[in-house]
């Protein structure tokens, strides 16, 4: 079980700049597993909106099999551990993404990235990415 987690997070004041100023800082950081694949990637941004950790310390991996292995000791599968962490950590699930918005979403397998007002933000191999909305299956608010 997950211990440590981290409950009712909240935006800092000035959370839409550190928002923009991460995305602007990080969009040509290339995916690499456990150091900054779509969790990573989503926590550090959630880090710059609100100060806090999503990401319990305890949950590590460094590549595909460790990050699978995870999942299955921690929930069913990667969309029910996220949601799990994401609503544990106070964020409510919305219908329509906003600004800021966590978001698990799905092309080829399940993923997590962050809304951007327009697209979903995640790492890829090439930077940051760009991710169409209609991919989006659940959204995270933070309050």
């Amino acid at each position: 079980m997950i211990a440590g987690m981290v409950t009712a997070i909240d935006k800092l004041e000035d959370w839409k700049i550190n928002l923009h100023l991460f995305l602007a800082q990080h969009k040509d950081y290339e995916f690499a597993w456990g150091s900054w694949d779509c969790c990573r990637f989503t926590d550090a941004a959630v880090l710059a909106m609100t100060g806090e950790h999503l990401v319990p310390k305890e949950l590590r991996w460094h590549d595909r099999k460790t990050a699978i292995e995870v999942i299955r000791k921690n929930g069913d599968n990667f969309p029910a551990l996220a949601k799990s962490i994401l609503m544990k950590s106070g964020l409510e699930l919305v219908e329509k993404p906003q600004l800021g918005d966590v978001t698990i979403y799905k092309k080829k397998d399940f993923a997590i990235g962050i809304y951007d007002g327009f697209v979903i933000r995640a790492p890829s191999d090439k930077g940051t990415a760009a991710v169409d909305k209609f991919h989006i299956t659940e959204s995270f608010r933070i309050k």
